[in-house]
């Protein structure tokens, strides 16, 4: 009976010294840090909204990423529907400020992928923003995230088409070419309306 005792001991030592051992080395990999909430980039325009981060590189032009894009973007705007511009930087650079060719306005929304950096997240957010009538920049801040490679412009507002000076400037002398014209018209017409009543 002692003997038996004894083995089950020492089987039950075994196991747990083989389930510590497992446990140690375990500890000995890194562990995957949880995505950081995407409050942790701002923006030199208003945030009206965010997703992510989303694990890889979802700016894309094409295939399963775009569609996973696509699937968030409308989240945060259902207008947000298609890829509008896509940037890349090479490697070593840190787009800061994002220069979009496309002017942008109002709701705006976009991607950018983060390659992590040293203590950042490889992974990508989406933003709704609030951007003045034609900001042609948006700058980054973020004290974790660095090693942008991509950012993606899902949706912004086309700002109303506002006449150049040189436009207002031609209407207005051509309002005042039908004035004048009209004038001369309608006193043409009362002359003759006054020949006419003096000959009867």
């Amino acid at each position: 009976m002692i003997r038996r005792v004894n083995r089950l001991t020492l089987f039950a030592l075994a196991t747990l010294s083989g389930l510590s051992w497992a446990s140690s080395a375990e500890a000995g990999k890194p562990v995957a840090a949880p995505p950081p909430g995407c409050s942790t980039v701002t923006f030199s325009v208003t945030t009206l909204d965010c997703l992510g981060f989303y694990e890889g590189n979802l700016v894309a032009e094409d295939g399963p990423k775009l569609t996973q894009a696509l699937g968030l973007t409308s989240g945060l705007d259902g207008d947000a529907s298609s890829l509008l511009e896509k940037i890349e930087w090479g490697s070593g650079q840190d787009g800061n400020p994002i220069d979009f060719l496309t002017s942008l306005s109002g709701k705006t929304v976009i991607g950018i992928h983060f390659g992590g950096g040293r203590d950042g997240y490889n992974g990508t957010g989406f933003w709704l923003l609030d951007a003045p009538a034609d900001t042609d920049k948006i700058t980054w801040y973020s004290n974790t995230q660095s090693g942008i490679s991509n950012a993606g412009l899902y949706l912004t507002q086309v700002p109303p088409a506002v006449p150049e000076p040189s436009t207002w400037a031609l209407l207005l002398v051509g309002f005042a070419a039908l004035g004048g014209a009209m004038r001369r018209l309608r006193l043409g017409n009362n002359a003759k309306v006054a020949l006419a009543y003096k000959d009867t």
